[in-house]
């Protein structure tokens, strides 16, 4: 009589465990969520604040030395893409800069001043509307290169 083959299967303990195993790891997957998604947020914040930063540092620098220079005001208001806005009603971003000359002394006389600013020193703080009152202030020095 010939031997006929069982057919191999996977006992329901084996099962279980695997669904165990399988239940765990989906679950840690799942708590590392809302921490990759605030890093992600976190991430593109700095990276907008960053832009916006070299953006008002570039227009501020090939501005301050024109003879006619000032700023239209001390306060602009961004979008959530890092986007210049005329009206300040929904800003994600607020940028509040504030300017003060350097005048170094002559060289050969230390008293004398020199006619023209050597530099501007300036202040730029930028706040997040999801992080309100929270100012984070980047001190800037822009030298006069001989305009």
């Amino acid at each position: 009589m010939p031997r006929v083959a069982r057919a191999r299967a996977f006992s329901l303990i084996e099962v279980a465990i695997s669904l165990a195993i399988i239940g765990m790891a989906l679950v840690a997957i799942i708590g590392l969520m809302p921490v990759a998604m605030r890093t992600t947020r976190e991430s593109m914040d700095r990276t907008l604040c960053a832009q916006i930063l070299e953006t008002t540092i570039m227009s501020i620098g090939e501005n301050s030395w024109k003879p006619s220079f000032s700023l239209p005001a001390t306060t602009y208001h961004y979008d959530d893409q890092g986007m210049l806005m005329t009206n300040a009603a929904s800003w994600k971003y607020r940028v509040s800069i504030e300017t003060n000359p350097i005048v170094l002394p002559q060289r050969g006389s230390p008293s004398q001043p020199l006619n023209a600013s050597d530099g501007l020193s300036v202040r730029i703080g930028i706040e997040n509307a999801t992080l309100p009152g929270q100012t984070n202030w980047f001190p800037v020095v822009i030298a006069n290169q001989g305009r």
